[in-house]
């Protein structure tokens, strides 16, 4: 018996089957992360200026 876990094509397909847009809440988080990293940016920016 082997050690690792043993996938079926099958169960790997199954994954295909889930939307590419993931949910509301995660797009939330990633463009509230964006725009956290854009504000940092800016402000770097600004105080060399």
């Amino acid at each position: 018996m082997p050690s690792r876990p043993f996938y079926s094509v099958s169960e790997i397909q199954a994954f295909e089957d889930q939307a590419a847009v993931p949910e509301p809440s995660t797009l939330i988080l990633l463009a509230a992360g964006l725009v956290g990293l854009g504000l940092v940016g800016m402000k770097k920016i600004a105080r060399r200026a």
